[in-house]
């Protein structure tokens, strides 16, 4: 598409607005703001609380977890004692594992494997073998059922600490339902 239709088509769906959100955002513009507007009103985005919020209290209460955090020490020694670096949880060893096929860049994160990447077969080799060895000392260790024990446990006890917010939440979301399908019938 040409560069002046592509403009006229970014202007017409998400253009710019004057105004501004509440929280100091730009408000959404074009028929994409039109259509949030509609439905969520004046916080346009969308609702004023959401799961991200649940998400990343029940992560900070895991990661704050003594059981677990030793739990993760230990894994990451098995994972050491079979060749690899010392990881601080299993996200970084997946992010590990995608550089065995992809170049770093200038986002490296905290552990990259040296000497990457590898030709797919060898980067595919690879990620099974650390696969494999990350299975391994998480049976050794126990870490899925920790995980899954402290993950259960974090997520009652937020639910708890927000239940308030989730019902109002609800509520949001289920009027901007609401909003979108008479929106749509009157169409």
């Amino acid at each position: 598409m040409p560069v002046a239709e592509q403009q006229r088509y970014y202007d017409t769906y998400q253009g710019a607005s004057d105004e501004f959100l509440p929280d100091g955002r730009p408000k959404p513009g074009g028929c994409s703001g039109e259509a949030r507007a509609l439905v969520y009103g004046d916080i346009a985005y969308k609702p004023a609380w959401s799961l991200s919020q649940l998400e990343s209290d029940v992560d900070s209460r895991l990661r704050a977890d003594s059981h677990i955090k030793s739990v993760y020490a230990q894994w990451a020694a098995c994972l050491q004692r079979a060749g690899y670096p010392r990881f601080a949880d299993p996200a970084e060893a997946v992010g590990y594992a995608e550089y065995f096929h992809n170049p770093v860049g200038n986002k490296a994160p905290r552990v990259v494997p040296p000497g990457g990447p590898w030709p797919p077969a060898e980067a595919k080799r690879k990620e099974v073998d650390l696969a494999v060895a990350d299975a391994t000392c998480a049976d050794e260790t126990g870490l899925r059922d920790a995980v899954r024990s402290a993950w259960d446990k974090a997520v009652e006890e937020v639910v708890a600490q927000h239940e308030t917010k989730i019902f109002a939440w609800r509520d949001e979301l289920a009027a901007a339902l609401r909003r979108a399908q008479d929106a749509l019938r009157s169409q």
